[in-house]
């Protein structure tokens, strides 16, 4: 019965609203663009550094690197008499971790 009562509220309160109010976390991501619109793009990373373990792990002197290169394509279109986009992202990733590990039981 206790857990039934907050589920029935949610159901209840969520079927009366009309409207929801939210933040964007990418501005300006549903904006409406030409139709036929294309747009190709390009990115590359390479990052390093050292990594730091918990000590109880016993991995010291650590160290990674990556490279990465990323592409994407976006279309618009028309569909159902509304503007559509489509988003294709292809990301490939290389990296490598040393360190030393002591494997000795104690």
């Amino acid at each position: 019965m206790c857990v039934v009562r907050p589920f029935l509220l949610l159901i209840a309160l969520t079927s009366i609203s009309t409207e929801f109010l939210c933040q964007e976390l990418e501005p300006r991501r549903w904006s409406h663009l030409p139709i036929g619109t294309k747009f190709i793009g390009l990115g590359t990373l390479y990052t390093f550094g050292d990594i730091n373990f918990d000590p109880a792990l016993l991995i010291e002197d650590t160290d990674m690197k990556s490279v990465g290169i990323a592409a994407g394509y976006i279309r618009s279109f028309d569909g159902f008499g509304k503007s559509m986009r489509i988003d294709l992202t292809l990301p490939y990733v290389q990296g490598r971790w040393e360190g030393l590990a002591n494997t000795a039981l104690t």
